[in-house]
């Protein structure tokens, strides 16, 4: 575990300037949260503060394979909102690096970190550690923690955590609220299909079953359950600016799992899942997807919710790779909310929205009969 020593922010228009934390390394210094940028962009230390210009970007170039990935940052501070369901996009982030100075380097020192952190401390590993943790499972980050190294935007650099145990389930999970996980590669130890779901032992990466968490800027993949899992008691997990793949396992093969609880997941690239985003049908069961990139490889369909319908899901801003697979919004059941589908870019030109409902598939591009479903400035036949 580290404290910080000195901070680099850099605006979206490349000033910069650093603020030495002196005398401060007996306090926990929270600089990771998002809550050192307040609602007007006033960025804060204990001593000191700056307006920052409030300079925004295109949100469809953040995060693409197509238009390539921008330079790495840290940490993306995003201004609170309310979910919406009409047209307004999601405004672009505000941009803010934060570097750490970074000790870790082995899983003794990372599990004696975790052990001993408390709310507000950040847990920093070096962005060239390699740590194998084979044999290890159910690691709790504390509440109010960030676990951290320096990967970037779309999941780029960073350190690298990883497990060859099949039976892993999950690897990290929350001690509660507003765990943060950001900057990692955590890599799990199963990327086949295989012929079943339980033929061999199943991996989960994080499992989140408290308020408030957050996973960013991290590559996640090899997880044949799933990469990322919010669970009950999990509400306003923030999924965002990750690359999630190779999590298929046949019957499974989840990028992120929601059950119960809210989930905002967006700006990711996914590709080689079996379900990208997946959501139970249990009541309380909701999710947002937006401005993310969802490769051609994915096995089943992209996003879904199961049947029972759950509460109500809002996809929109999306890029759907896939040119001949399965469906790609594929909603099981008839949401007990009205449920919105709008403004995405579909290569294909067949079966991009389906429900299921009493035994019949209604689909879109065709015959349009959706209960509680409102679709919208969609395009099919999308060239990127």
């Amino acid at each position: 575990m580290t404290r910080i020593r000195e901070v680099m922010v850099t605006t979206a228009i490349g000033a910069s300037f650093f603020v030495v934390a002196s005398g401060l390394a007996g306090a926990p210094w929270a600089a990771c949260s998002d809550s050192v940028l307040s609602e007007d962009n006033q960025w804060s230390t204990h001593t000191k503060s700056w307006k920052l210009p409030d300079v925004r970007r295109e949100a469809d170039n953040l995060v693409s394979p197509v238009r390539g990935i921008p330079d790495a940052i840290f940490s993306t501070i995003a201004p609170s909102r309310q979910a919406r369901g009409d047209r307004t996009p999601l405004p672009a982030p505000r941009e803010v690096r934060i570097e750490l100075a970074a000790t870790i380097q082995s899983k003794q020192a990372l599990l004696a970190a975790l052990a001993s952190a408390a709310s507000g401390e950040q847990i920093v590993i070096a962005d060239d550690a390699h740590i194998d943790l084979t044999g290890e499972s159910h690691l709790v980050i504390p509440g109010g923690v960030t676990l951290a190294s320096g990967g970037g935007v779309g999941g780029v650099g960073g350190a690298l955590l990883y497990t060859t145990d099949l039976d892993t389930f999950p690897l990290f999970e929350s001690g509660g609220a507003g765990v943060r996980v950001t900057g990692l590669r955590i890599q799990g130890p199963d990327q086949a299909i295989g012929s079943g779901r339980y033929d061999q032992p199943n991996s989960r990466g994080v499992q989140f079953t408290h308020p408030g968490g957050e996973i960013s800027h991290s590559e996640l993949w090899g997880w044949s359950h799933a990469a990322i899992l919010a669970y009950p008691g999990a509400d306003n997990l923030h999924v965002h600016h990750n690359n999630i793949h190779h999590n298929q396992r046949t019957g499974l093969g989840y990028g992120v799992v929601v059950s119960r609880v809210h989930a905002l997941i967006e700006r990711n690239t996914f590709d080689y899942c079996r379900h990208c985003i997946a959501a139970t049908g249990d009541a309380g069961t909701s999710y947002e997807a937006a401005y993310n990139v969802f490769g051609a490889n994915v096995t089943n369909s992209t996003v879904e919710i199961h049947p029972g319908g759950g509460n109500w899901v809002k996809i929109h801003h999306n890029e759907f790779h896939d040119p001949i697979g399965s469906r790609l919004v594929d909603i099981k059941d008839v949401t007990a909310q009205e449920s919105f589908v709008y403004s995405n870019k579909f290569v294909r030109t067949v079966h991009c929205i389906r429900q299921f409902r009493n035994g019949v598939d209604y689909t879109w591009p065709a015959a349009d009969s959706f209960v509680n479903i409102t679709h919208y400035d969609n395009e099919t036949g999308w060239a990127p």
